[in-house]
Parts: structure tokens; C-alpha cells; sequence
């Protein structure tokens, strides 16, 4: 009896260890040809695991990359958009110098025509296509055109939404700005106060933009330069209170509550001029007020100086419009540079989690394929080894 059981003790032991040596040998096969370390979850839950937390995080960064594709694209056509505007109020900025002369009187109605066409230019860049469909400087109500211009003005139907992208774990970037902020709110006049003369003024004087002095001593208000003589003058504030009275002197400074404004060529007593604080003025209607002071002007010499002030306002409120898009570019051109870094940092990352996960998932190749053949020969000794125990005289007598 022990010699039956030992004998089949040996037999099943050498099938056992066949059967592991083939069970082991397939594995490796399929190690070799997926290259993978495990094929179910089970055969190591640790790996597993490991491995849909490292493909999760791979799949975020690819999401973030897409975003920072977006928000390229947008931003692109942003900045080309705004050097468009820049060119056109480079344009706008050459004629108002051209009107200004007094040598250029007849071709004021010429400019006139030109400034028109350049207003609607204006228009046309502001509705520019997102290349999605809509529009993009029309905030969230990107399917909405933003500006539609009338006999008098320009409106924006836009809002002031700002959509940010997630373009890394803890890193959002705008891919756009409203029409609202890069239009609608650029400061007039010298972007703290403006300087006008009044209409019914019949002296030479011509009042300049004027400029800030002492920020600290700045009161906004509305102040009126009042001419009492040709070179007497009186400064009153909001209320027709005078603050300050003098001797006018051609091309002097006259200043007051923090600020120096200039004016220049004979005054007249009752002349009168106009300082106030500065307010948000549309770029488009910068421009059209460029074309209502440049049509229809009088030889008057009153109302000649007058126009030279109003379009020492009009050059004014054209610079600030410039200055205004230079800085929004260059807000673009930061956001476009964040993106460039952000977008190199994210790709670090993928390498880094990529080579993790082959660590993680992958074989050796070299060390599987040496194993295989070790496999190959384990298994070829377990079935000789098998097949001399099957051959034993007393397998023969069972059988």
C-alpha cells in the first residue's frame, strides 16, 4: 500500500510540476507579446491600481494641453486682431495731425470720407470671428455679434464675461477679453482730466491736453477757466467758486488742485474753457468725434482756435485709445507666454508619469526573453522527467 501511494505521489508531483512549468511559460509568452507585467487586475491588484491612478493623471494633462491649445488659438486671434485695431488708430492718429493743420483745410471733407471707412473697419476687427462659429470679443454671448454701428454711434450687445481655461493643477489663464474692457473702457482726454473750449469763444487761445502734477493734490471736479480781459483770468471750481485768479501769459501754465494746463495765442475776455475729470469713452466714439469736429469747419478765427482744441482732444483720446490696446496686447502677450511655460511644465509631468508607468505596466524585453527561454528548457526537463516516471514498470502494471 505505501509503495502504490509513493509511486503515485511521484506521478502526481511530476504533472504538477509540467503543469506549473507550462502555466508559467504562458505567462511569459504573454508578457513578451503585450508587453505588459499583468493582463487582469488580479494577477497584481497593487500594479492595477497603480496604473489606472497613473492613466488618470495622464488623461488630466491631456485635457490640460487641450485647453492650452484653445487658449492659444483664441489669444492668436486676439493679438492679431488687436494689431489690426492698432494699425487703423495709427491711421486715424496721422489724419487727425493732417486736420490739425491749417495748411490741410481743403481736404478735411477727403479725411472725413476716410475716417468713415476707417470707423467701419473698427467695427468689422471689434466683430471678428472666433473661428468657432461666433464671435470674439463678445464676452459669454459668444454667438451674438457684439458691435453694431448706427448713423450716430456704436453699440456693443456683448457682455463682460471672461472665460477661463484650466491649463494646469493650479493655474487658470483668460483665452479672451470682452469687447467691453478692450473697447468701451479706455480713459479720455489725458486719462485724468479732459480740456475743451467752449464754443462760443472768439479769441485765439487754444488749450492744450493738459497734464497730472501732484496725483495727491488732484480734486476731480469741474473746473471752468474764465477769461475776465483778454489777460485777466479766474480758475472756479464745480460750484462757480474761484479758486484761482492771474495774469495770462501766451504759452504760460496755468495751475491749479495738482494739474498744469497751457494755452496758447490771444484770449478774449469772455472766453471761457472747460477742465473736468476724465470718463470711459468708447474707442468708436473717439473716432466719430473726430469726424464731427473735422466736418463742416468755419474760417472764423474763434471758432478755428476752437477746433484746435477740440482736435488737441481728438489726438488725446487717440493716444489713450492706443496706449489702451498696447496694454491689452501685452496682457496677451503674458497670457500666450504663461501658456508656452505652462505647456513645457505639463509635458515634464506626462514624461515623468509615463516613464512611472512603464516602471508600473511594462517588462523588461531582454530580461522576459531570457526568462522564456529559461521557461522553454524548465519545461522540456519537466516532461522528459514526466515521461520516465510514466514509463515505470509499475505505472505499465496500473495501466
Amino acid at each position: 500500500m505505501s509503495g502504490r501511494i509513493s509511486t503515485q505521489g511521484l506521478y502526481l508531483q511530476s504533472l504538477a510540476a509540467m503543469l506549473n512549468q507550462q502555466a508559467a511559460l504562458a505567462r511569459t509568452q504573454q508578457q513578451v507579446s503585450t508587453g505588459r507585467r499583468f493582463a487582469v487586475a488580479a494577477d497584481d491588484p497593487v500594479a492595477a491600481s497603480r496604473e489606472l491612478d497613473l492613466n488618470r493623471s495622464i488623461r488630466r494633462i491631456d485635457q490640460l494641453q487641450q485647453n492650452i491649445s484653445i487658449a492659444n488659438h483664441r489669444l492668436g486671434l486676439e493679438d492679431n486682431a488687436l494689431a489690426e485695431v492698432t494699425d487703423t488708430l495709427q491711421r486715424v492718429r496721422e489724419l487727425a495731425v493732417l486736420a490739425n493743420s491749417d495748411t490741410n483745410e481743403g481736404t478735411r471733407d477727403i479725411i472725413v470720407e476716410e475716417l468713415d471707412q476707417l470707423l467701419n473697419h473698427l467695427v468689422q476687427t471689434a466683430n471678428s470671428s472666433d473661428g468657432e462659429g461666433g464671435f470674439l470679443f463678445s464676452g459669454f454671448a459668444a454667438a451674438g455679434q457684439p458691435f453694431v454701428r448706427d448713423n450716430t454711434s456704436v453699440q456693443y450687445r456683448g457682455d463682460q464675461g471672461q472665460r477661463f481655461l484650466q491649463i494646469g493643477p493650479e493655474r487658470r489663464v483668460a483665452d479672451g477679453d470682452s469687447g467691453a474692457g478692450i473697447f468701451q473702457f479706455v480713459r479720455n482726454g489725458n486719462g485724468t482730466f479732459t480740456t475743451a473750449a467752449a464754443g462760443t469763444n472768439t479769441g485765439s487761445a487754444i488749450i492744450d491736453n493738459g497734464a497730472l502734477r501732484n496725483a495727491a493734490a488732484w480734486i476731480p471736479d469741474n473746473y471752468t477757466i474764465n477769461f475776465l480781459t483778454d489777460t485777466d483770468y479766474e480758475v472756479t471750481d464745480g460750484g462757480g467758486v474761484p479758486i484761482l485768479v492771474g495774469t495770462y501769459e501766451d504759452g504760460g501754465v496755468i495751475s491749479f488742485a495738482g494739474i498744469d494746463v497751457s494755452l496758447s495765442g490771444p484770449a478774449a475776455a469772455g472766453d471761457r474753457f472747460e477742465i473736468q475729470p476724465s470718463r470711459y469713452q468708447d474707442i468708436f466714439a473717439s473716432v466719430q468725434d473726430f469726424i464731427d469736429v473735422a466736418t463742416g469747419q468755419s474760417a472764423d478765427t474763434g471758432a478755428r482756435a476752437v477746433f484746435h482744441s477740440a482736435m488737441n482732444t481728438v489726438l488725446g483720446n487717440i493716444d489713450r485709445a492706443l496706449e489702451h490696446i498696447a496694454t491689452t496686447r501685452t496682457r496677451v502677450g503674458t497670457r500666450l507666454n504663461a501658456l508656452d511655460d505652462q505647456g513645457q511644465l505639463n509635458l515634464d509631468s506626462r514624461l515623468s508619469l509615463e516613464s512611472t508607468l512603464s516602471d508600473v505596466r511594462d517588462i523588461d524585453l531582454i530580461e522576459a526573453a531570457s526568462r522564456l527561454d529559461l521557461e522553454r528548457v524548465s519545461l522540456q526537463a519537466a516532461q522528459q522527467a514526466f515521461l520516465r516516471v510514466q514509463n515505470l514498470s509499475l505505472f505499465r502494471l496500473l495501466g
